[in-house]
Parts: structure tokens; sequence; C-alpha cells
């Protein structure tokens, strides 16, 4: 109910008269409608809705990490290091690290400790990884309607019906951000084709792996978009060809570049830094620093030089680098090894180990003629999935 009284009736004329005198055109109403405005905003007042608290500067917050890249690159490692975490592990990576951790196996087990994360003593939530809990939601839902895949709903509905279910996921990270707490989701890392709208020629480049349904929400509600991965360096032969060396240095890319998606809202950051958590912590509320005053990352300069010319590295070493170069994985090439290859040969007994191929098939494989025979089948093999 309004406010009769006197005194508050020459409050709200005071403004009637203030609002018909402004020096702004679109102020000067008659009084009589400066007179209702005045009532309109008086009222809200009363009621707690008009009052605006305006804040200035940098707010230090939780923040929503996703960090995505090649299996056995570092991720869990790192994300065990983001200040008191607690893994919630899918896939049990984390097995080796010496880490609190809750397994989760399917899709509700999921949500259920992650309806509990929001209220326990940890500091950082960390989900390992992103891309299983996306596919224990479609088999979840596949199972609800009793389809045999995603794509057995038709028309798109399928993947429609899992976004909903994943943003479940989403609003219970968020839960767990409003009551102070980082959550950071780790990822697997696959190729994509971009095909850029003002550009004639598509190029691939590293995302995290997810579908194109999910992958861009996730991109969206994250704070950073960080991939990890080995920092190799080329260096030119005699004959022209280059050689890979290093591979071992790893390091983070923090903003996008042509070979991968990644994104910071961080101030100051680098695009690129070496993969330690000490980068990442003044950017977080547990950091002990504010964001203003967090330290500009240096980008990596030319790191550690390539090994010296007289030192020999072993076939598996030389195997490697020539694999980082052409950036294939090593279950690319032993599935090629194994008969994924023009002549359906099996060069090795199927479920050989990387490091138990023979030297003296490695010493035929790098050899420049043959290795780029190797590199056109496993281009082939990539493009034909």
């Amino acid at each position: 109910m309004e406010d009769k009284t006197p005194a508050n009736y020459e409050f709200l004329e005071l403004r009637a008269i203030c609002m018909g005198d402004s020096k702004d055109p679109k102020n000067n109403l008659t009084h009589a409608q400066a007179h209702e405005r005045a009532v309109e905003i008086y009222n809200l007042q009363k009621q707690g809705l008009y009052n605006m608290n305006i804040i200035t500067g940098k707010i230090i917050e939780p923040q929503k990490i996703v960090c995505y890249g090649e299996s056995g690159v570092g991720k869990t490692t790192l994300g065990s290091q983001f200040p008191n975490a607690l893994i919630v592990d899918a896939e049990r990576s984390s097995t080796h690290i010496d880490t609190p951790r809750v397994f989760v196996d399917d899709w509700q087990g999921l949500l259920s400790v992650m309806s509990e994360a929001a209220a326990c003593e940890f500091d950082t939530i960390v989900l390992d990884t992103a891309d299983w809990a996306e596919m224990k939601c479609a088999e979840y839902i596949c199972a609800k309607w009793k389809k045999g895949g995603i794509e057995e709903f038709g028309y798109g509905k399928g993947y429609t019906y899992l976004e909903e279910e994943f943003r479940k996921l989403l609003k219970l990270a968020d839960a767990c951000i409003a009551a102070g707490k980082n959550v950071v989701f780790l990822a697997h890392q696959t190729l994509r084709k971009i095909e850029p709208p003002d550009e004639g020629i598509a190029f691939d480049r590293y995302e995290p792996k997810l579908t194109k349904k999910i992958n861009p929400i996730v991109v969206e509600w994250c704070d950073a978009l960080l991939f990890m991965f080995r920092k190799t360096y080329v260096e030119t032969k005699d004959n022209g060809k280059g050689k890979a060396s290093g591979g071992k240095k790893r390091v983070i890319c923090a903003n996008s570049a042509s070979f991968c998606l990644a994104k910071s809202r961080w101030t100051g950051v680098a695009d690129e830094f070496d993969a330690d958590i000490k980068a990442i912590l003044p950017y977080l509320p547990q950091g002990g620093q504010k964001l203003d005053g967090a330290p500009k990352q240096e980008a990596p300069k030319d790191e550690t030089p390539p090994p010296p010319a007289n030192v020999e590295r072993t076939p598996h070493e030389k195997l490697s680098d020539l694999l980082a170069l052409g950036q294939f994985t090593e279950a690319e090439l032993l599935a090629y090894l194994y008969g994924k290859n023009a002549k359906k040969t099996a060069y090795v007994q199927p479920g050989t180990e990387f490091k138990d191929i023979p030297a003296d098939l490695i010493a035929k494989m790098t050899k420049d003629a043959n290795w780029e025979k190797i590199e056109a089948s496993l281009n082939n093999n990539r493009t034909s999935k």
C-alpha cells in the first residue's frame, strides 16, 4: 500500500520537481508525469527492487577451467595440483597419483557425486574426463529411450536430448562455483576439420574430444580453455627435410592458434606457457594473489635446444620424433603396423606395444622414402574414419 504520510509526499514532490527541471531533455516530463514516476520509484525502493549495487574493480572468483590434450601428456597430474583438489575419476587415471579421489562408473553416479561436491571440504573439483562424461550421458539417454545409439533417434533429436541432459552436469558445476570452489574439466583431444568462412582452404585443429553439440556449450561455459601438448622442435637437414627433436617439454596454449582451440579470460596471461600449476595459481582465489596483481607470464623462448648432433638417439626416440613432426599418435602407428595399411600386412603381432617394436623394423620405417609412404597411409587412415 502506498505510504501517504506528509513527510513522504513532500519527498515525492521534491523528486518530481527535480525530474521536471532536469537539464537532460529526456527527463523533462510534465509535473504530473514526473510525480507519477517518482511514486513508482519510491514504491520500488520500499520493495527493495530499485537499489543498484554498483561494484568496481576486478572480482576474484572461483574459476571454470577446461584442460585438454593427448593421453599421457600430464592432464591428471596437473589437475591434482590445483588447490586442495578432489579428482572425480571416471577412467581410473589417477591411481598413479597420491591424491584424494572419488571413482564414478556411470552418468547417474557422476551427477550424484557432483550434487554433493558443493558442500565438500575441497577447494577444487576436477572431473577426469569430460569426454567420458559425455559418453556415459549418451549411454544413459539411449538406455532410457531404448535406443541402440544416439543416431537412432533421427532428425538430431538424440543430440538435443544429450545437450539437455549434459547441461545438468554444468548446472551442478555452477553450484560448486557458487560455493567457492574451482571446477576443472579434463578432456582428451581430437582433430577437427575447420572451414573458415573467409578462406577457401580448410585445415585441421585440435579441440576437446566432445561432440559438435556439446563442445560449444562447454567452451562457452568455461573461463579458460587450455590446450596441453609436448613442445617439438624441427631442424632442417642438409637435404632440406625436417627433423623433429624434443617432444618432452610440456606447455599450455591459452589462446586460440591455427593448430588448437583455446581461450582465456585472464588478464596478462601469455599465449603459451610452461605446463606448471604455478603459472595458473595467480588466477585462482586460492592462489594468494589478486587478479590485477597477477604476474604476466612470459611466453617460452626457444627453451631447451635440440640435442647435440653427436648424441645418438635410440630407434624408438627417433620414431617418436617423426610421429611428433607429423602430429601422429603412437596408437595410429600401431594400428598401421597391425595391418591397417594398403597391403593389409601385419608388420608386428597385434597387441605389440610401441616400446616393443623391433629396432630393425624401425630402421627400415624411418628411411626417408619409406616414412613418406607410411605418413601417407596414416593420413589416409585418419581421413577415412
